[in-house]
C-alpha cells in the first residue's frame, strides 16, 4: 500500500456526512518506502463510537509530496493537520523543514470517494 513504511497521526478528526450518515473523518500521514514518499490518507470513524472504523481506510493517498533529495525529505516529514471550511474545501496544513507552514486545499468529496 501507499503507507508501507510508516503510519502516523494527523489532525483531530472532524465531523462529516458520508453516505447519509454522520461520521468523523480522520486524516493521517504515511510513508511509502520506494520511492520515499510522504502522503496523507483518510478513514471514517463512527460518529457515535469513534473506536469503530466505517469501511476501509484509503486505498490511495489523498495528498503526497515526493522528496527529490535528502534535504527535501525533511520538508514533508512533520505531521499534517486538516480543518474543514465552508462547502467542499478541506484545508491541509503541514510543516516544511521545521521552519514554515504550508497549505494545500483538497476536495472533501474527492477524499470521501477514495475511501474503500
Amino acid at each position: 500500500m501507499w503507507d508501507d513504511l510508516k503510519i502516523g497521526g494527523g489532525a483531530v478528526p472532524f465531523r462529516v456526512k458520508a453516505d447519509g450518515r454522520d461520521a468523523w473523518l480522520a486524516i493521517y500521514h504515511g510513508v511509502t518506502a520506494s520511492p520515499l514518499t510522504y502522503s496523507l490518507g483518510a478513514l471514517l470513524l463512527d460518529a457515535g463510537d469513534p473506536s469503530r472504523v466505517l469501511g476501509a481506510r484509503a486505498h490511495r493517498s489523498c495528498f503526497r509530496r515526493r522528496p527529490t533529495n535528502a534535504a527535501a525529505s525533511s520538508e514533508t516529514s512533520s505531521s499534517r493537520a486538516a480543518r474543514t471550511t465552508e462547502g467542499d474545501l478541506v484545508r491541509i496544513y503541514y510543516g516544511a523543514a521545521d521552519g514554515v507552514t504550508c497549505v494545500a486545499d483538497l476536495s472533501l468529496a474527492s477524499i470521501l470517494q477514495g475511501l474503500g
